[in-house]
């Protein structure tokens, strides 16, 4: 279950695949302590998201959908590909995909548009779905971003 988050670490994964909700949320919590003041991954945040939305408590179900609306709005975008990607596979697993997903990664691309391997990431998640017609908008926004680079 949830193998392809691509959680902190395996510690992480082996309590979420036994069910020990709590456990998961307090080793995240335990790798968040251990951040510099001013340093913050997205990726873990992300994660922790996931994880409160998993928990049968409604509190910290409540924070964790707080939390992931957080990554959705913030100004600068979330451009780390391990955390867009790790808030997409969780929505499918949830069947949650909706428009948020692909503005995330709209904002990502905007804001790195010289990030050949961001730019792979999401056509690459927009083809494995299925989703010819998102596949087909990454497709369009890497040729703007192309033409834009080769006309400066």
């Amino acid at each position: 279950m949830f193998r392809h988050l691509q959680l902190p670490d395996p510690q992480v994964q082996d309590a979420i695949d036994q069910g020990q909700w709590r456990h998961a949320l307090q080793l995240i919590e335990k790798k968040e302590r251990k951040l510099k003041k001013d340093e913050t991954i997205d990726w873990l945040t992300a994660c922790k998201a996931s994880v409160q939305l998993i928990l049968p408590d409604a509190a910290k179900q409540r924070q964790g959908r707080a939390l992931l609306q957080s990554l959705y709005e913030r100004k600068p975008p979330v451009v780390d590909i391990r955390a867009v990607m790790t808030i997409e596979a969780f929505a499918k697993e949830r069947n949650d995909i909706d428009d948020r997903i692909d503005v995330l990664w709209s904002h990502a691309a905007n804001a790195r548009p010289n990030d050949d391997d961001l730019h792979r990431h999401w056509f690459k998640m927009r083809f494995w779905a299925k989703d010819w017609q998102g596949a087909r908008k990454v497709g369009k926004h890497i040729a703007g971003a192309f033409l834009q680079q080769k006309s400066l």
